[in-house]
Parts: C-alpha cells; structure tokens; sequence
C-alpha cells in the first residue's frame, strides 16, 4: 500500500508541477512532465487528458487527437 501511495503522491505532484509550467506560459516543460508521467503510468487519464488539452493549444493538432484517442481506446463507450 506504502509504494501504491507513493505513485499516487507522484502523479499528483506531477500534474501540479505542469500546471505551474502552464501557469508560467511554459507549455514545451509542462507537456514534457506529463510525457513523463504517462510513460511512468500509462493508465493515468488524468495526465493524458492535460496533455491534448496543452498540445491543442499550441497548434499541435495532430498530437492532440493522438493523445485523446489514448484515453478513448482505454474507455471506447465515453462519449464526452
């Protein structure tokens, strides 16, 4: 349960940590983060739904509907 935690602590400091890089106009470090987090744990919706958000914003359209169709592969019935 210890080492579980612990990559839950991980993945919430690293979302927070992109959101300061966003918050500081840094989106080339904040996309690079969440990589990070979602290559540590691929089941991390959460980070992959940031990621496509950030990569829509910077005109990186077709990285963006690769990174959400991610997240639809893994929930194929989501129909948001």
């Amino acid at each position: 349960y210890k080492c579980q935690r612990l990559s839950l602590q991980k993945s919430d400091l690293g979302l927070k940590i992109a959101e300061i890089h966003i918050l500081k106009q840094d989106p080339k470090n904040a996309m690079r983060e969440l990589k990070n987090l979602i290559r540590d744990n691929p089941s991390l919706i959460a980070a992959k739904i940031q990621l496509g958000k950030i990569q829509f914003d910077s005109k990186l359209i077709r990285e963006a509907m690769d990174t959400w169709d991610s997240v639809l592969l893994r929930d194929p019935m989501n129909r948001e």
